[in-house]
């Protein structure tokens, strides 16, 4: 698969088999329609003879709001937990005066869903454009009413775009304590920057500062704002901060974003214990890897005495107690207990790890508290030397929430054997280390009680275990060659959609599924193909209709071509564009 160009009389042929929108409620469509095809006619003047297939399907998604969480908001059982929260709003000459107004909508929208209150939610506006005027103090209102009213009030300065100023004003004033800013630990500090366009000042550096001091950053951007720019204020993970709109008219529908930002309950309490394979197998080089999973996992969860309590197993043929449930209560300690595990470096005992968590590491003598949710996370990279059918039963038995991730050698049928009801929500299985972000958009909590609050402390849980695994991916990412960096910085969000694929659209026979990963270049391209298809592409040949197409990225990697933006996911769609056929 080389850099060969297609001449006319090779014969090149472009089918485009058909284009179906379904229900768009938005000009998105339109714009991505005409992206993509632009992009697909350049790319097939430098296409490989031997012929690729394309599939480009993306199935009706809403937007991202938890309807859990909405619901108990709407509900008033979410209280607000206290935060001190600045805007930080774009209003140069290129925002109109209309589009100004729907700003102002969309932050009071949000400010009606907080609780605000000098010991609650405290709540600034910083408005710029060449110059920065700070609108709202957060020492200014204290009732809900005065704060809106005094939104109602504020005017465009219709000059420049000085972002980076703003950033740095809200940063010096506006979080300070003279503006009413809080110093206490337990207060959050949110900034929440809605933009249009690319700021004519340096944000990168005075945004790092921002976020080093405890800021975390939401980026709004608006119409043909520069995404670059978004990524470079936002706070990690970039998929949770970063927010992007067609037009202003429809920036009001990330206001159940933003007041779920700030519901108090859904931080779980849980007792989680990690499990984790020493065998000789998984390599020191990928032990390592799964240190840092974990590590990143910890930064994710509310850890504390009262909060989430961590503990760690390691086993081999032996099991070993890295560190009980309790025994550290913050997140520094754990990390630090967890770089110093030694690896074991020896057998696959499955089975008598399994029996040693379900009998020991969720015991009162080992930190377990009552009442309290225990999840088990089992990570192993083979087959068990020993029989583990007693004891996955017996944890699960003792209300364990069981998930079993498996990567490489691992033995499918004892993963569902390890997982909880209903298997298929806590079993993963992956190839290797480089394509677990599979596993990130497939885990699911399906566990739902009375209180609204209880139910979405878990599915918050496994929104962060979501994260955790996809960062692991960021961490395993390669860079074989210099055009191949998957660095957080440089991709979109990563979304994985499971796609049936109609038997007239499939010229080529694929044994499972192809997994496209976020890589550029023609010859890391021709890497992932031959993983995955197990001959070259002469012919057409057969392809079952119950086979599915996993796209990990929407950054699809043919030449490192873009054809969707994420952010237009969020309307009900249904492209299906077919297939490329060069002969």
């Amino acid at each position: 698969m080389g850099g060969q160009r297609a001449s006319p009389d090779q014969g090149v042929c472009l089918l485009l088999y058909m284009v179906v929108v379904i229900t768009c409620s938005s000009a998105c469509v339109g714009f991505i329609l005409s992206q993509a095809l632009q992009k697909i006619f350049r790319m097939t003047r430098r296409m490989p003879l031997q012929g690729l297939v394309m599939l480009l399907c993306i199935m009706g998604a809403r937007a991202s709001v938890d309807p859990r969480n909405a619901a108990a908001m709407a509900a008033g059982l979410c209280k607000t937990k206290p935060a001190d929260v600045v805007f930080i709003i774009d209003s140069s000459r290129s925002v109109r005066p209309s589009e100004f107004e729907q700003v102002k909508v969309f932050m009071t929208k949000v400010i009606e869903g907080l609780t605000v209150g000098q010991d609650a939610i405290r709540v600034g506006v910083v408005n710029y454009a060449s110059r920065v005027k700070n609108e709202v103090s957060l020492k200014s209102h204290k009732t809900k009413a005065a704060l809106v009213k005094a939104v109602s009030k504020i005017e465009p300065l219709s000059t420049g775009t000085m972002t980076g100023l703003a950033i740095q004003f809200a940063l010096n004033v506006a979080f300070s304590e003279a503006e009413g800013g809080r110093k206490s630990a337990d207060i959050s500090k949110v900034a929440i920057i809605v933009t249009d366009g690319r700021p004519q000042d340096n944000i990168r550096d005075v945004a790092l500062k921002a976020r080093e001091a405890g800021i975390e950053i939401f980026a709004i951007g608006v119409g043909r704002v520069d995404l670059t720019t978004l990524r470079q204020m936002a706070s990690e993970p970039l998929q949770d901060h970063v927010d992007y709109v067609e037009s202003y008219s429809l920036i009001e529908k990330l206001t159940k974003k933003f007041q779920e930002v700030f519901c108090e309950c859904s931080n779980p309490a849980l007792d989680v214990v990690f499990l984790i394979d020493g065998s000789k197998s998984i390599r020191p080089e990928n032990f390592e890897l799964v240190k840092k999973w974990i590590m990143t996992m910890i930064d994710k969860l509310e850890v504390s005495e009262t909060k989430t309590h961590v503990g760690l197993v390691q086993y081999s043929s032996t099991v070993k107690t890295e560190f009980p449930l309790g025994r550290y209560n913050d997140k520094k300690s754990l990390k630090e207990a967890v770089k110093k595990m030694d690896y074991m470096e020896r057998g696959t005992m499955t089975g008598m790890a399994l029996g040693y968590m379900s009998q020991t590491s969720f015991t009162l003598s080992q930190g377990s508290r009552p009442q309290i949710q225990k999840v088990g996370i089992v990570f192993t990279d083979g087959r068990s030397q020993d029989y583990i059918g007693d004891a996955a039963r017996k944890a699960k038995e003792n209300g364990i929430i069981m998930y079993a991730v498996g990567v490489g050698s691992a033995v499918e049928d004892e993963l569902k054997e390890i997982a909880s009801e209903p298997v298929a929500d806590h079993y993963f299985y992956t190839a290797d280390f480089k394509t677990m972000n599979q596993i990130a958009k497939k885990l699911q909590i399906n566990v739902c009680k009375e209180d609204p609050c209880e139910c979405n402390s878990i599915t918050n849980f496994q929104k962060k275990v979501e994260e955790a695994l996809q960062a692991l991916t960021n961490i395993t990412g390669s860079c074989d060659e210099e055009d191949c960096c998957i660095g957080e910085q440089d991709r979109l969000k990563s979304t994985s959609l499971i796609l049936p694929l109609p038997l007239l659209l499939v010229p080529l026979h694929i044994q499972t599924s192809l997994k496209f990963c976020h890589q550029r270049g023609q010859s890391l391209m021709s890497k992932e193909l031959k993983k995955y298809i197990f001959q070259k592409f002469p012919t057409i040949n057969r392809f079952e209709e119950k086979k599915v197409i996993t796209f990990i990225n929407v950054s699809f990697p043919f030449y490192s071509l873009v054809f969707l933006n994420p952010r237009c996911l969020q309307y009900e769609l249904l492209i299906v564009m077919a297939t490329i056929l060069l002969l």
